[in-house]
């Protein structure tokens, strides 16, 4: 009937965007009952819409999860550690977001604390990129500190998980900051006007993040989207080499 306007002459061709992954469910409405409460009835289809998305997301991605540990104060605050990505069996990890008014050391710490070893997770990330909104600490420290510290926490947080965390980063920090000097290191690049070849000319990657405002059902409002630098079986060579 909705294929064919038997409900009120308008079929599934007339709506605008009939089949995207960005319902309209107001619009959609012309199908069935025109327009009769249709901002009311929107309302209360988004809310199943996400309900079901989250359960049919985890069930059937193969994506990753990376759940950040977020500063509540001046020093750290609670970590997320993807207990519904692990029930899934989605890949997932812990994401940490360095804060430069606290030394590497002390966040390492933090993270150990409150990260527990999991088996099948993901090597933690470290997040290293200008905190240019931060109320508290917007501090920019000399090349030479960054690299020092990066590896620091790199160094501490690998040698207790026995992963070397991925390092993620920004065209800015990366050209400020060298981080090529880091050396050999899995690096997960956010290029979102250019290719990375462009972004960080000869630098290998590991991930890709290419867009930040992406839309993926069960997710609410815009997300981050990440490419892996290799095939489906590459993908699943990298994920048993470093999975713990």
């Amino acid at each position: 009937g909705m294929k064919e306007g038997w409900f009120t002459g308008k079929s599934l061709d007339d709506v605008s965007e009939p089949l995207t992954s960005v319902p309209n469910f107001e619009n959609d409405r012309i199908v069935v009952n025109g327009r009769d409460r249709a901002k009311q009835i929107a309302k209360y289809a988004d809310v199943f819409y996400e309900a079901l998305a989250d359960v049919d997301l985890l069930r059937k991605s193969r994506t990753v999860s990376a759940a950040k540990t977020q500063r509540n104060t001046a020093l750290v605050g609670k970590a997320a550690l993807g207990i519904g990505a692990a029930a899934e069996g989605v890949p997932h990890g812990a994401y940490h977001f360095f804060y430069f008014c606290t030394d590497a050391a002390t966040q390492a710490r933090w993270f150990i604390d409150n990260v527990p070893r999991q088996r099948g997770a993901l090597p933690p990330v470290l997040d290293l990129e200008w905190n240019a909104h931060s109320p508290t600490c917007r501090t920019r420290p000399p090349a030479e500190t960054v690299r020092a510290e990066a590896r620091r926490f790199l160094d501490i947080v690998g040698q207790h998980y026995g992963q070397r965390p991925i390092v993620y980063t920004t065209p800015e920090f990366w050209k400020d900051n060298d981080l090529g000097r880091l050396g050999a290191q899995d690096f997960w690049l956010r290029s979102t006007a250019a290719h990375p070849s462009e972004s960080y000319p000869g630098v290998r990657w590991t991930f890709w993040q290419y867009s930040g405002t992406g839309i993926i059902p069960g997710i609410p409002g815009r997300a981050d989207l990440n490419a892996f630098a290799g095939s489906p079986e590459a993908w699943a060579r990298w994920l048993a080499a470093r999975r713990r």
